[in-house]
């Protein structure tokens, strides 16, 4: 089974960002960045599913030459983790790409890949839009099925999805091959790459497309977008937490004045 991981480098949550000069995106210098959360669970399935039945694991990724790095290093942790190629589709005019510009570009990415299944996170943390993968899906003409918390291949060249539904509820799709696939978190636990095996992955190929490649220019990319970024900025904590201490009468009684000088002051 030939199986498409599609993979997002993003900032450690952790790290303290700032917004850059054009207010439209963050300082990106100097920031770690890893495999985007869901995608990491989507690329361990798909070396389970290779492990268990064979064949390939192919991740691709979109950035701009800005980003370069950063999709480098989560390529090579792809690769550290056993994925056996890897694709990037790097170029100047895929900076801040929207939600359609990332979906269609990857998939005419896709076109010259053999694959059987592709799958992708169920969102990136980063912006959570949640709609490259049936995107992806729907350009190529595949059956897809979204947020997977358990995968079954079954005989018939189909595959038995478990799906998370709202309120703790689950569905059961059957869906025929080739087909996409978006991944939960939860659906497993990924392995890790080890640092020596990290180093030893730079020297493994990897194989970069250009716009130019793929046959497609900034107007072209500029009439696909649909989302502008206006401002980005970080909220400003206007309140502080307030503890109260003390029995639950003693408790009761602060909050109640607490509330009343809320009220009275507006």
């Amino acid at each position: 089974m030939n199986i498409v991981v599609c993979v997002k480098a993003i900032p450690y949550i952790e790290e303290r960002v700032k917004i850059d000069r054009s207010g439209k995106d963050i300082v990106k210098a100097g920031l770690k960045f890893k495999i985007n959360d869901s995608d990491e669970n989507a690329l361990e399935e798909a070396l389970i599913l290779k492990e268990k039945y064979g064949g390939t694991v192919t991740v691709i990724s979109l950035c701009s030459d800005r980003e370069l790095t950063y999709a480098e290093q989560v390529v090579w942790e792809c690769y550290a983790k056993g994925a056996d190629q890897a694709i990037l589709v790097c170029d100047k005019i895929f900076e801040n790409p929207d939600p359609y510009i990332t979906s269609k570009t990857l998939a005419e990415a896709l076109r010259s890949v053999k694959y059987d299944l592709i799958l992708t996170g169920c969102q990136a943390i980063d912006d959570s839009y949640m709609q490259i993968g049936p995107m992806i899906a729907e350009i190529l003409g595949l059956p897809y099925t979204t947020l997977a918390v358990k995968i079954q291949v079954l005989d018939n060249g189909r595959i038995l999805v478990h799906r998370e539904l709202e309120e703790g509820y689950r569905q059961a799709v059957e869906i025929k091959l080739p087909a996409l696939i978006t991944v939960q978190t939860g659906i497993n636990l990924p392995r890790y790459a080890a640092l020596i095996k990290v180093i030893a992955a730079k020297k493994k190929p990897l194989r970069k497309i250009t716009a130019q490649e793929l046959k497609l220019d900034v107007e072209m990319i500029n009439s696909w977008r649909n989302i502008f970024i206006e401002e980005m900025y970080i909220p400003k904590a206007e309140r502080a937490a307030q503890i109260i201490t003390g029995s639950p009468e003693e408790a009761a009684t602060k909050l109640a004045l607490i509330i009343s000088n809320t009220l009275k002051s507006g």
